[in-house]
Parts: C-alpha cells; structure tokens; sequence
C-alpha cells in the first residue's frame, strides 16, 4: 500500500516546495508527498510528526527567506540573476564541499548560496557588470561532474534588473517552478538557459512574461525585435529597415545585452523577445 493510497488527497511532488502549512513526507529517489494539514485529523497529524523521519534541514538563509516573499531583501543589488542546480546522483559530503567551493571560485560576483533541500543549491549573482557566466558553465560543467563524481542540471535564470526589483521574488518563483517543471519531464545531465526553457514552456507564467514586457517597453526595443527577426538577425538589413546604421544598432544591441543578458543575434535569445512582444498582440 502506497502513500496515496493511506493519503487520498496528497499529491506526489518532485521536492519540497516549501508551500506553507503542507506536509512533506520523503519516499525516496528525490520524491515527497505533499499533504495539505486540513485533509488530516488530529491523531494522523501527531502519528505522522512522531514517526516521520526529521530531514535535515538547511539553516535558514535571508535570500532564501526573500524569494520565497517572507522576508526583507538582504541587500541591495543592481541586477539580479539566480543559479539553479539540481544534483540528481548522491556523493558524499566531501565532494560536494569541494565542488561548491569551486563553484565559489568560478563565480566571481556571487554574492549568496543556499540550499533550499538536500537535492538542490540556488547561487545569487549580482550581474552589474555583466559577468558571463554561461561560457564559463558550458566549459566546466563536464569537468565537474567527473571530478566530483555528480551528475548535475545547471539553470541559468534571467537577469533581471532593478526596474523589476519589486518583482524579483515572483520572478524567482516562476523559475524555479519553470526548472521543477522541466526536471519532471526530463532526467538529464545539461546546462539550461533561460531563453531554452521559456521558450519550452514558460508562457505558463505570467510573472516571467510581464517582467520580460516591461524590460523591452523600458527600453522601446519592440521595432528592433521586430526589424531583426524579420532580417533573421542580420544586422545590415535589421539597421536598414530601421533607417539608423549598423553601428549604432550595434551599440542598442550590446547595451541590451549587458542590462539583460540577452543576446539578440542569438536567434533563442531573440525568439523569447519576438514571442514575449506576440504576446502583446495576439
């Protein structure tokens, strides 16, 4: 006999998600039951607090606290962007510190990292200046997992900039609901962008659209999205459409780039904005 079984009205889940007042029992291979306290009577609820094995839980960070909407912001910061790792292979103790502190090396604006389960670890960048991370993570992530004997699913998540920063917390939500979500249809070792998941099924949150929105209104970047995915992100023929020269494309380009980290001669950077500025109109 099952969990659900015992438990009708429980839902298996992926990870503890954190949701406030559920229960979270661990099955085992990275897998919980989630159960909404008011599904149980009083005498269930004390079996399962007095027989439940205790997770070790991670101490409680104030970034961890802030994104999750209860708490302050720890500090203040330019432009924010979350790491997500998922660690599917168990490892000791040992390499795990030894991989985290070469993590700390590789990165050299972070500013937090925490550990939300025993399954997973959020790294918090400050990404002013823009610091590319992703062609430092796409060179070593093979390396790391064969010398501390991991098997990781790396996400780099949007930069997002102050404009948005009373958002950051939702932001960070429908991320890591984005991740959890892939994880649960796919079981492998790789490094995500962000561009690759919204475009895989990130229009299912609105949070992540709209701060998208208000970044390219901020900066009145629809008739170049437009003008580029039309010339299929030829900058000659984007800049003469626009009737301004390619140089000074150019500049709006990598001025974009360094605010967001969105590349648009890179055609999967490019199609988020195209399918963020459809939105708009359809």
């Amino acid at each position: 006999m099952g969990g659900q079984d015992l438990f009708p009205f429980a839902r298996l889940v992926q990870e503890d998600q954190g949701e406030a007042g559920c229960l979270y029992l661990p099955l085992g291979d990275h897998q919980f039951l989630e159960i909404a306290p008011d599904s149980l009577t009083d005498r269930e609820r004390y079996l399962i607090d007095l027989l439940a094995p205790k997770e070790e839980r991670q101490p409680t960070n104030p970034w961890g606290d802030y994104l999750q909407g209860k708490g302050a912001q720890p500090q203040p910061l330019t432009t924010f962007q979350a790491l997500q790792v998922h660690i599917w292979s168990e490892s000791d103790s040992e390499g795990r510190t030894a991989w985290l502190d070469m993590m700390s090396n590789l990165l050299p604006n972070l500013q937090a990292v925490y550990s939300p389960n025993p399954s997973d670890y959020i790294f918090l960048l400050d990404q002013a200046p823009f610091f590319d991370v992703r062609e430092i993570l796409r060179d070593t992530l093979a390396a790391m997992e064969f010398d501390f004997g991991l098997r990781l699913t790396i996400f780099l998540g949007q930069m997002w900039p102050q404009k948005v920063e009373s958002s950051w917390p939702q932001l960070f939500q429908g991320e890591q609901a984005l991740f959890a979500n892939w994880r649960s249809a796919h079981n492998q070792s790789r490094l995500l962008s962000f561009s690759q998941l919204y475009l895989w099924g990130g229009q299912a949150y609105p949070h992540l659209q709209k701060g998208l929105d208000q970044l390219l209104a901020h900066q009145q970047l629809e008739d170049v999205v437009l003008a580029l995915w039309e010339a299929g992100a030829v900058l000659t023929k984007a800049a003469q459409s626009l009737y301004i020269h390619r140089n000074t494309l150019q500049y709006r380009l990598d001025k974009w780039q360094d605010w967001t980290g969105l590349q648009l001669k890179d055609l999967t950077d490019l199609a988020v904005c195209y399918q963020v500025i459809l939105g708009q109109y359809f």
